[in-house]
């Protein structure tokens, strides 16, 4: 081949097949492979900002969420909801609805706090609690009075209160007797009653070590 072509056209020939030897050698072993690795990278890269553009949406609707909630956490966070029922609390202010409704009397009884299944409350490392109330003997003068009673629980009523049941009803036929005593005293012509569910946020019971105490080890 020398002869045929000469021994420097050989040469250029040799030179030029070692560097497309080298040039591919080179592609091969690295070029390719970094390629590969960048291109692994972007697009690691662009998973990325999709990841972060998803998590900005959500953060924008969480924004949205809060402040359009801000103000019932706020009231519901003012009237006890994420606290333990207090007993003595719950009469304190069923005391203070009597007297805002201008209602004479009644008497009342709470039933024992049972828990209620909630995931949201789970979630939330809370507990829901739930009592009945049930409040009767109610009496008042007229029955508008006995209506700004139920509407004072829902509102003012420690933690949450959700009206479950009423009756109402009348003592008896309006006599010149009963119209006597208007101008006497207190008096009343209805007689009714209230039960109502009892709502509140509890914390989780901590297991107790002395529950379960541990076993000894032995042979």
């Amino acid at each position: 081949m020398i002869k045929l072509l000469g021994f420097r056209r050989t040469l250029i020939l040799g030179i030029i097949l070692a560097v497309n030897v080298i040039l591919s050698c080179v592609y091969f072993l690295w070029a390719a492979p970094a390629t590969q690795s960048l291109n692994n990278e972007l697009n690691g890269l662009r998973s990325q900002i999709s990841g972060l553009q998803t998590n900005i949406q959500n953060t924008k609707a969480d924004m949205q969420f809060l402040r359009e909630n801000i103000a019932t956490y706020e009231n519901y966070l003012a009237q006890g909801l994420f606290q333990e029922q207090d007993r003595f609390g719950m009469s304190r202010a069923l005391e203070q609805i009597k007297t805002d409704a201008r209602i004479q009397g009644f008497s009342f009884a709470v039933g024992n706090i049972s828990e209620l299944e909630n995931i949201d409350a789970q979630t939330a490392g809370k507990r829901l609690l739930h009592s009945r109330v049930t409040i009767d003997n109610v009496s008042s003068p007229i029955d508008i009075n006995f209506f700004d009673m139920l509407a004072l629980i829902e509102r003012q009523f420690p933690t949450h209160a959700r009206i479950h049941s009423f009756k109402l009803g009348r003592v008896g036929a309006l006599t010149p007797e009963i119209l006597a005593q208007v101008g006497q005293g207190p008096f009343s012509l209805i007689s009714a009653e209230v039960v109502f569910d009892w709502l509140s946020l509890g914390d989780l019971q901590q297991p107790d070590p002395a529950a379960n105490p541990v076993t000894p080890g032995g042979f």
